[in-house]
């Protein structure tokens, strides 16, 4: 342990600035305890007050087995924190009073805009698409691997259904997020990604923030996406959501983030230029819906806003937002009574960005780092319950009933091929995302398959339907957990 915190110490590239009493020395021995906890090659954290960075610094580096180090200046993919940001556009729409928060989208901004639900089609605001509140769960893989544009995905919403009612209950979501994108295309002919450069990265002096994919390997300095298994870190690719955009593909490095965090500790001023409004940015910050109990006792009253998470800490306000995307995670938030905000970056899955994030406002307000450390040092502890396998059962039909494509008008097809390679029945494919050998346990039921003979009843069903002529004519599969299985027609 004591070897790789020397390694580590090594490959520090920072920039450090003295803030007041903080100590950034134990900080800095927090931030290396936790990267060696977890394996996670490279982590960025900078911290910032009204009038600029107080803390900035590179820890370990940007691509595993090199040498090449993490900078202030480096780009990370920063995921749903891009959110805010889209927030943000709209707030400087609705400031001009091109927009409002509050009308119904159908009226003007998307006229073609519609929902399964028709109360969610007629009466959505744009209120309701950042507050979660449409009624629409996650859907994540009917876009997630997918090669639809950003408008295509649009016009296949009305095929999603819904698990909530319209404005029952805040259920995150990534698709309502690109939707209020495609309202800032509509009302000013200019694409999501022109708006928020010229509007709000530009005005803040963002200039090493970029919007795409191919945008982030163009930088001189940016890291790549990791994942982690027992501590070991494995390059991996990186993943292209442009389509869902204004939800997460906005990249950054932590000097640039700290211009946008200061405009939120500023309420919304940037030296000399008014980027939103006071009321506007209020507005933005105001906890709007309630939304799950966190999992960790310091984090109460928990609310949506527009954007942003809010919750009490201690009994102070802290707003902040979280964001991953294939090997990346963000934190990032600020504690606006007392001036102090935080982002972390980090190149692998492993949540430390949050715990990082969580322990420095914990020496804010209560002059220690908390429990943050041991809860990851112990979060393997919790015993896991064995697994009661299920042995599969002897295939009565033939393969060739089952194989072929499947459609469905959102998600798209999933191919279904024959499984003998993988010692199972079948091979469910559905683009990079899945592919699962599969055999079966009851009828036309099938579950992912252990070895010859066990089946792991921890997966979801893979379900086939007849028609009146006994032929198979329907796949289903639970891709969203909060609906019933999505149900794809045979091609």
């Amino acid at each position: 342990m004591a070897k790789l915190l020397i390694i580590l110490s090594i490959v520090i590239n920072s920039i450090s600035v003295s803030a007041k009493s903080e100590n950034f020395e134990a900080f800095e021995s927090l931030i290396l305890k936790m990267m060696e906890e977890t394996g996670t090659p490279g982590v960025a954290v900078g911290v910032f007050d009204k009038s600029g960075p107080l803390f900035l610094k590179g820890f370990g580096v940007k691509e595993v087995g090199t040498s090449n180090l993490v900078t202030p200046n480096t780009q990370f993919a920063i995921g749903s924190t891009t959110k805010a940001m889209t927030a943000a556009s709209l707030g400087i729409l609705v400031d001009k009073h091109i927009l409002d928060w509050d009308r119904p989208l159908k009226e003007e901004y998307l006229t073609d805009f519609e929902l399964m639900d028709s109360q969610a089609t007629n009466l959505a605001t744009l209120r309701d698409l950042l507050t979660h509140r449409t009624g629409l769960p996650r859907h994540d893989l009917s876009w997630y691997g997918s090669s639809d544009s950003r408008e295509e995905l649009y016009k296949k919403l009305k095929y999603l259904k819904p698990s909530k009612v319209f404005r029952e209950a805040m259920q995150y979501q990534n698709l309502m997020y690109m939707t209020a994108g495609i309202v800032i295309e509509r009302v000013t002919g200019i694409s999501w990604e022109e708006f928020i450069v010229d509007n709000l990265f530009k005005p803040l002096g963002m200039n090493n923030t970029t919007v795409s994919l191919s945008a982030i390997q163009k930088s001189s300095d940016y890291s790549y996406p990791h994942s982690l298994q027992k501590k070991k870190a494995y390059k991996i690719p990186f993943r292209n959501i442009d389509a869902v955009g204004p939800a997460g593909s906005v990249n950054s490095s932590i000097t640039d983030m700290g211009k946008w965090l200061r405009l939120q500790l500023n309420k919304g001023i940037s030296g000399d230029h008014v980027i939103l409004n006071k009321d506007t940015i209020k507005e933005i910050h105001k906890g709007q819906i309630s939304t799950r109990v966190s999992n960790y006792p310091e984090l109460k009253n928990p609310k949506y806003a527009l954007g942003w998470g809010v919750h009490e800490f201690y009994g102070e306000k802290l707003i902040h937002h979280g964001g991953g995307i294939d090997g990346f995670v963000t934190f990032v938030g600020f504690l606006p009574e007392h001036d102090r905000a935080i982002v972390v970056f980090g190149n692998s899955e492993s949540i430390i960005p949050y715990f990082i994030g969580f322990s420095y406002f914990e020496s804010v307000i209560n002059f220690n780092f908390g429990p943050w450390l041991d809860r990851l040092q112990r979060r393997d502890l919790k015993p896991i319950p064995p697994v009661k396998y299920i042995e599969r059962k002897e295939l009565d039909r033939p393969i060739s009933d089952y194989t072929g494509k499947y459609f469905h008008a959102a998600y798209g097809v999933v191919e279904i091929k024959d499984g003998s390679e993988y010692n199972s029945d079948l091979l469910v494919e559905f683009r990079d995302v899945l592919k699962a050998p599969v055999a079966k346990y009851q009828d036309d039921k099938f579950m992912v398959i252990l070895d010859e003979i066990k089946l792991n009843p921890s997966h979801d069903i893979f379900e086939f339907r007849r028609d009146l002529n006994d032929n198979v004519s329907k796949f289903l599969y639970k891709f969203e957990p909060l609906v019933d299985p999505i149900e794809f027609l045979k091609l």
